[in-house]
């Protein structure tokens, strides 16, 4: 079985790697952690980033500790996934 290289999110503007537990802004002006990919780039998926943001006075089931996590698109953050190089995926 071929491993697919390690894939690395980017700020489409800049190209700069975002490292895990940066501050990421979605295009709802919400607040997240990134805490890093979840699912790479390949095919016809753009991939997907893993993030997290504490749930204030939480009564959520699905949410651990008060921590909500969720899988999005790259571009819910204007990122992209692609290589160490900076590459697109």
């Amino acid at each position: 079985m071929n491993e697919l290289p390690q894939q690395y999110a980017f700020h489409a503007d800049t190209h700069e790697r975002v490292e895990k537990g940066a501050l990421v802004q979605s295009f709802r002006d919400e607040t997240w952690t990134f805490e890093g990919v979840s699912r790479p780039a390949g095919g016809n998926s753009t991939g997907r980033v893993a993030v997290s943001a504490a749930c204030p006075d939480c009564d959520h089931h699905w949410h651990r500790d008060g921590i909500d996590r969720q899988d999005f698109l790259p571009s819910v953050f204007d990122l992209y996934l692609g290589y160490e190089d900076g590459t697109k995926a």
